[in-house]
């Protein structure tokens, strides 16, 4: 399989965990050539030859809630750092976060990644990319995965950690306020939400949004949901077990009455004369 194999129109997906009908293609390795490619084609393509030399080059990168997702960052920002890009890792984060983190004042980076695969199922995975004027096209892709190689730096990135969620919340929250046009900066006072976020990053920081304009939030996420389901499979279990333990105690109990039963008819038929 070719690296390009993996392309899928403006962004990359594969399979990052093994199923019985599925081997992996988007391994870690991939990740790490994608991220030597994606700082040659900010050098090459968006003109920030300057800023790598002058070692201010930074890309965030973040990622969904997937099993895969760790490690894939892991090589993604080696392959990042190793061109002398530093990284802003930003753990789990949204997609339309991650192109925020090319407009906030306090990220100010040149670029961003995003682990995910969206609605595809848990086996999947991808890399989404962001650049200052918005996601990379059908042709930056193929640019990033057709020039992998190490370029001439030869100082790494350094890589930091910093929350990008809670600033995106914010930012929601004046978006949601302005966008009502309502002079109440907290326009859902008493109403009480329910969210559910199919098991994605969002349902991790939904509260953050609604919180601040003093909704009730209950947020769910399928993971909680198997929770409870699994606890009430225990609950079943454990009842079904008691059932069958009841009728084997009652039916012991039965043969016992039954056997006690005989031996007192017995000495009553001896006692007769």
């Amino acid at each position: 399989m070719r690296i390009t194999d993996l392309q899928n129109g403006s962004d990359i997906r594969g399979i990052a965990i093994a199923t019985p009908e599925d081997t992996i293609t988007l391994t870690p390795e991939v990740a790490q050539a994608v991220g030597r490619g994606l700082v040659n084609w900010l050098v090459a393509e968006k003109q920030l030859g300057p800023q790598l030399e002058q070692e201010k080059l930074t890309v965030a990168v973040g990622q969904d809630s997937r099993l895969s997702g760790d490690a894939l960052k892991a090589a993604l920002i080696a392959g990042i750092t190793s061109q002398g890009a530093h990284v802003i890792d930003t753990a789990l984060s949204t997609t339309p976060a991650m192109f925020k983190a090319t407009q906030f004042p306090d990220f100010d980076c040149d670029a961003a990644v995003m682990l995910t695969a969206s609605h595809l199922p848990y086996y999947f995975n991808g890399i989404k990319i962001f650049s200052r004027d918005g996601g990379a096209e059908h042709e930056d892709i193929h640019y990033v995965l057709t020039h992998t190689d190490n370029n001439a730096q030869t100082n790494s990135g350094h890589v930091s950690q910093k929350d990008l969620l809670t600033p995106y919340a914010q930012d929601l929250v004046n978006q949601i306020i302005k966008g009502t046009g309502l002079a109440d900066p907290q326009p859902l006072t008493g109403y009480h939400i329910i969210v559910d976020a199919g098991n994605g990053a969002g349902g991790y920081f939904a509260e953050k949004v609604l919180a601040l304009i003093q909704a009730a939030v209950n947020s769910w996420s399928l993971m909680v949901i198997f929770q409870i389901i699994s606890r009430i499979l225990t609950i079943q279990k454990l009842w079904q077990v008691s059932v069958k333990l009841f009728w084997h105690i009652r039916r012991i109990l039965v043969l016992f009455l039954i056997q006690t039963l005989t031996v007192v008819q017995s000495s009553i038929n001896l006692a007769i004369p």
